[in-house]
């Protein structure tokens, strides 16, 4: 049994949001925090726009 400290000052949250086709890697972007809707929504119209 191994006995240990927790984790502390872990750091910010980063979010991965990757958008893929069969043959590639369509776009992708790191976003600092967590995504909501209105933040995935601005993803797909800058990112996605022209796919």
């Amino acid at each position: 049994m191994i006995v240990g400290e927790k984790p502390q000052k872990r750091g910010d949250n980063v979010s991965i949001v990757t958008a893929i086709s069969l043959k590639e890697v369509v776009a992708s972007r790191n976003i600092y925090g967590s995504v909501d809707g209105l933040t995935f929504e601005a993803f797909v119209i800058r990112d996605l726009g022209d796919f």
